[in-house]
């Protein structure tokens, strides 16, 4: 089963996620793609790379990265994670264009996949570890019900101004 949440963030509540994420000690920001067979660790979600910004993320415990495996992608020439068969937060950010601010979201599942494609439940420690995650990020932001989604502190004071569209997927 998938768990997830949608919010919106302007880059400034970008700024802020990106805090809330480094005061979770074991929290490991990888880039969804690397040009090596393993995962390449990030410093921040406000990460580009050959001038272009990255807006998709997996998030994991320190605890298993040594653990996590790599598909190689050969036409594209990179490396990724599987986030059926692996433990991990896939966090996607989306950019903000002129009035109009994207959705993001962060996701999970807690069923995984092995090798050969056989079901069975992710660890319980992942779960757990998981679940927290999405309570810390949860409570940074603001809950918005007609939205059916969470804002940043600037994303929320635009929507009480009027200043932008809030749009879908």
């Amino acid at each position: 089963m998938g768990h997830q949440f949608t919010f919106y963030l302007t880059p400034n509540d970008i700024v802020d996620l990106n805090s809330t994420l480094s005061a979770i000690d074991d929290l490991v920001i990888l880039s969804r793609r690397s040009p090596r067979p393993s995962p390449m660790i990030l410093d921040s979600v406000n990460f580009a790379q050959n001038g272009q910004r990255e807006y998709l993320f997996h998030i994991v415990q320190r605890a298993t990265l040594d653990f996590i495996r790599m598909k190689e992608v050969p036409a594209q020439e990179y490396w990724a994670i599987d986030s059926l068969s692996e433990p991990v937060i896939d966090l996607t950010l989306r950019h903000f264009e002129g009035n109009e601010l994207k959705p993001g979201r962060l996701y999970y599942n807690d069923i995984l996949f092995d090798e050969n494609g056989r079901p069975g439940k992710k660890e319980a420690s992942f779960l757990s570890w998981a679940r927290g995650v999405f309570s810390t990020v949860k409570k940074s932001l603001n809950p918005d019900s007609d939205l059916d989604a969470y804002l940043g502190d600037e994303g929320l004071e635009m929507r009480r101004i009027g200043d932008v569209k809030f749009s879908g997927f």
